[in-house]
């Protein structure tokens, strides 16, 4: 469930904002302190004394924002914060008559249009997208991208493939081998799909890989989470060292950090300065397993290293290679990179393959 936040600060405005959090709970709502409205306390949240400080302070803690005020407030509001297509929050504006709802930041990868959609049908209202693609009823590739939990890389292309949408033109759809689409039907041109990442097409094409490749002008990367990277460090390893180690790491491998699902170590590192840096810097989550879990995994897969060193010091026979494949099911997680040692360090990459590719239900306001 994604976090959403309601701002109001009108008393007309509290009212709508009122009637959504009644439907739908999951809502935050946030106001202003001591500006003579009416609201239960007990449900909104009033710290700020100015609209500013408010956005300031919430515009990061939130995956989408309902402001129920004139757009050119909001305009003027989150302009600070807004950073790209890849990293900003929906924002959706709702006027205080609630006559109109209106899509007006990241419409596509953070949501906005599903999130307007989804507001305006229970308010009965207008809903307004601006879109380019979305008016003229083509489906963006980052939509689609958003849709199969796929990043875009590098963002800054995106606009030359969806301009290529509006005009028709075919974008080709290229899969690394054992990538599978449960539900494959977007609404754009798709003249070819096929599971081989070496093909290469002088047309436009959508690349859907883990794998590093030479940069061309005609191609965009979609990266699939089908990537697990175990670790393992000595005690209070340094931020900095750890993260060029990993980065180091990815890059000789040719390897993309965006497909990376999780980084996983033992629970003895559960508070690891340096991994909980990395994880947070580049929101990829980590996870940590028990060692007696750990040990099972050396039942499913006998040939595995196994190190009296690493297990005399934390009861495990090993990190980062047995942490990386522990799965539910084992047919489809195997060791991609091996156990490298890094420096006071170790890191191992898994595959999930094949890995089936599902669309995915957005719902903003509801289970």
């Amino acid at each position: 469930m994604k976090k959403l936040a309601i701002i109001a600060i009108t008393q007309n405005g509290i009212s709508i904002a009122a009637s959504i959090k009644d439907a739908y709970p999951n809502a935050d709502l946030l106001t202003l302190k001591e500006k003579g409205l009416t609201f239960d306390t007990a449900l909104w949240t009033a710290n700020w004394d100015t609209l500013k400080e408010l956005t300031k302070d919430s515009f990061s803690n939130y995956d989408g924002f309902l402001y129920i005020m004139a757009t050119g407030i909001v305009v003027r509001m989150i302009a600070p914060y807004i950073v790209a297509k890849d990293h900003d929050p929906a924002v959706v504006v709702i006027d205080e008559k609630g006559l109109f709802t209106i899509s007006l930041l990241s419409g596509h990868l953070g949501g906005g249009n599903d999130l307007a959609k989804e507001v305006s049908t229970f308010l009965q209202n207008h809903c307004v997208i601006t879109t380019a693609t979305d008016v003229n009823n083509k489906y963006a590739l980052d939509s689609f991208a958003r849709d199969h939990g796929l990043k875009i890389d590098p963002i800054t292309k995106i606009a030359a493939f969806n301009k290529a949408i509006l005009h028709n033109k075919t974008i080709h759809i290229v899969a690394d081998r054992g990538i599978r689409f449960d539900d494959f039907h977007p609404s754009f041109p798709v003249s070819q799909f096929c599971h081989s990442a070496d093909k290469k097409s002088t047309s436009m094409y959508a690349m859907v890989s883990h794998k590093l490749y030479p940069e061309e002008p005609n191609r965009i990367f979609l990266r699939p989470s089908n990537l697990i990277l175990g670790v393992g460090c000595k005690k209070d390893f340094p931020e900095d060292v750890f993260e060029n180690n990993i980065l180091d790491f990815l890059e000789k491998n040719q390897l993309s950090l965006l497909s990376i699902r999780e980084m996983r170590s033992i629970s003895i590192k559960k508070d690891e300065k340096a991994m909980l840096a990395f994880s947070k810097k580049y929101k990829i989550p980590y996870v940590t397993y028990r060692a007696e879990e750990i040990n099972k995994i050396y039942d499913r897969y006998p040939n595995l290293e196994k190190s009296d060193f690493v297990y005399k010091n934390t009861g495990a026979w090993g990190v980062s290679e047995p942490v990386s494949l522990i799965s539910e099911n084992r047919e489809t997680i195997k060791i991609l990179i091996k156990k490298t040692e890094i420096s006071g360090m170790t890191a191992t990459v898994s595959i999930e393959d094949p890995i089936t590719i599902k669309k995915k239900s957005h719902f903003w306001l509801k289970d």
